[in-house]
């Protein structure tokens, strides 16, 4: 399962856990037995945690795919939710980015660490 799905053995086990999919079954032999779709939720978690999921997030998605009568606007609601957070924090990683663009380069870099303007800048910033 976990070569199927390019998914640790370790997090299958906590997705196991944690009610993502379902519990496999025990063989005779020791070794786990999972159902078939089983490999499709995997698959899924894989490519939401690729796109910055949380398993909260996925979750809530796994219920509304086995939820009788749940509507497609619900499924676009969650990953219209989850493009404005990615946006969000790319924002905040361009105002970090240019936070650093403005300290770095701050010293020409041929003085001791005591006299370092970057060293200072980075003392100064909130």
């Amino acid at each position: 399962m976990a070569r199927a799905s390019g998914i640790s053995l370790e997090s299958i086990r906590r997705y196991e856990r944690d009610g993502l999919i379902p519990a496999a079954k025990r063989g005779a032999n020791g070794y786990r037995y999972f159902p078939p779709e089983s490999l499709d939720a995997l698959r899924l978690i894989r490519h939401c945690r690729h796109l910055g999921f949380s398993l909260e997030r996925i979750r809530e998605l796994l219920r509304l795919m086995h939820q009788e009568g749940a509507a497609c606007e619900d499924i676009d609601r969650l990953v219209s939710r989850q493009r404005q957070e990615i946006e969000r924090r790319i924002a905040d990683l361009q105002a970090l980015s240019d936070v650093l663009g403005a300290i770095d380069g701050a010293c020409p870099g041929d003085g001791s660490v005591e006299e370092c303007r970057t060293l200072r800048s980075l003392f100064d910033q909130p």
